[in-house]
């Protein structure tokens, strides 16, 4: 009998200095060492993610997402010797909340590793075989899955672009804010974009022409752009994010492995790429957080600076986490992380104006904003959610370590792209560019998106018809051999 010997690598042993750090500011209760240990545990992250970043780069771009909405601000802070959060928090609250961050980033890296040398969580049961042979991609025309998707992207994205001009025309005539309070948007602008982004996650996993990839893309990502001119950043930055993992992996995809030599040409040329889109897109990403809602842009003048502000902006989502470990169980509602869809399946649209919502729905942000700011929330402001404070505030410590070791593995997921179908393929790429927008939203946003009815239609509207072709080609194929 062979025994593997059991080896640490030197990642998990770097990793163990940050935890000793944070260990010792908890026993100290010493916030300056809690930051010290994030600071360290984030560099020593970048490493990890860098090296083999074709692998890890779903994992490099989630860390991308927690670091800009929660940690980036902590850092800021502390080298500004800027005390906000200490007057907000208890030195405790303020180490609590630290704790829950540091957790998840350590338990996202502990999932992917799992999953690199794990195949599966569990063995495979008889029903999730069947599953996986009916939608097997010999039961399908791929031809006529690409044709569809493409064909159903182009129509929903011309639609979606007329209804998202109306809004730009309203948010431009009345103010950004008008869009969440006054802006009655149509019940088919909802149904087209679902119908979009099914078909482009399905149209790019079916694996198109180098052509009808360029077509994908500009279909893909028109309307964030204009939904970007509204003053919304979200949704171009996520759907961003995901086609350049798309575009990272696409030759790979399309030719097999890189080598080695090839993959460093790559990576260098992509990082560059990145650092100068970057170095263009934060310093305008910066002004535009504030002048959207007719504010004047007063921070620094310089790139730098603005770059720095920008992540001084966006960290505002921890504090999130720091009310959850200040309210813990004083809240309308005990269970937040699966609230969306929760109030999708059972609430229905029981809920009678704004405080009726936020007192009975299942929904952390709405529930926190009218516990800090009653008035500003009942007049249309929304401080938002995040997954991290939506887990701590109902399992603790251990919902989110659990939660996160599953996101890990997922993002190990991400990049395996041999073994599984097409339709498997499209659900992962869907759930993923949901889950970038979690650690400053909530958790069960990505599932409540999947299991819309618009999204399951449109999904059993292409693989159905492709299902049906193939069909009636093998039928008649039968009938010509008879």
């Amino acid at each position: 009998m062979n025994h593997k010997s059991c080896t640490i690598s030197p990642d998990s042993l770097m990793l163990a200095v940050p935890f000793f750090i944070l260990a010792a500011a908890n026993v100290i209760q010493s916030s300056t060492m809690t930051v010290w240990a994030l600071i360290l545990q984030t560099m020593l992250l970048v490493r990890f993610c860098l090296k083999e970043f074709h692998k890890k780069i779903a994992l490099a771009f989630f860390y991308v997402c927690v670091f800009t909405f929660l940690t980036g601000k902590i850092m800021i802070d502390y080298f500004r010797h800027n005390q906000e959060w200490l007057v907000t928090f208890s030195s405790q609250e303020y180490i609590c909340a630290c704790n829950a961050l540091y957790l998840a980033y350590l338990c996202l890296w502990a999932g992917y590793q799992w999953k690199k040398n794990r195949q599966l969580f569990f063995g495979e049961s008889s029903l999730t075989k069947r599953v996986k042979n009916l939608f097997d991609d010999k039961n399908f025309h791929m031809g006529w899955v690409q044709d569809i998707s493409f064909y159903i992207l182009m129509a929903s994205s011309l639609c979606m672009v007329f209804f998202n001009l109306k809004k730009l025309e309203y948010a431009m005539q009345y103010g950004y804010m008008s869009l969440y309070t006054t802006y009655a948007g149509s019940a088919w602008a909802s149904r087209m974009e679902f119908a979009c982004q099914v078909s482009f996650f399905t149209g790019l996993a079916a694996k198109p022409s180098r052509k009808r990839l360029f077509w994908y893309g500009v279909f893909g990502l028109i309307n964030p752009v204009i939904e970007f001119a509204q003053g919304s950043r979200g949704a171009v930055v996520t759907q961003s994010l995901f086609f350049i993992l798309y575009l990272y992996s696409y030759s790979d995809i399309k030719k097999g492995s890189l080598t080695k030599a090839e993959y460093r040409k790559k990576f260098r040329r992509l990082f560059i790429a990145g650092m100068a889109v970057c170095a263009a897109a934060l310093p305008v990403l910066a002004v535009y957080g504030v002048t959207r809602s007719g504010g004047v842009y007063a921070g620094p003048s310089g790139i730098f600076g603005k770059i720095i502000d920008f992540f001084d902006q966006q960290g505002f989502s921890f504090s999130l986490i720091g009310y959850a470990v200040k309210y813990k169980g004083q809240m309308p509602n005990c269970f937040y992380s699966f609230g969306a869809l929760i109030d999708q399946f059972f609430a229905g649209a029981g809920f009678q104006g704004k405080e009726d919502f936020a007192l009975h729905a299942h929904s952390f942000g709405d529930s926190i904003t009218y516990i800090v700011a009653k008035t500003a929330y009942l007049n249309g402001y929304g401080m938002g959610s995040s997954y991290i404070a939506e887990l701590y505030y109902d399992f603790g410590y251990l919902g989110i370590a659990a939660v996160n070791i599953g996101l890990g593995a997922f993002m190990k997921d991400m990049t395996d792209w041999k073994n599984r179908s097409v339709s498997g393929q499209a659900v992962c790429f869907f759930l993923y560019r949901y889950f970038l927008g979690i650690p400053r939203g909530a958790f069960a946003h990505p599932f409540q998106k999947l299991t819309a009815s618009s999204v399951m239609l449109t999904f059993f509207f292409i693989f159905g018809l492709a299902a049906w072709k193939k069909y009636m080609d093998g039928k008649q194929t039968g009938d010509k051999a008879g």
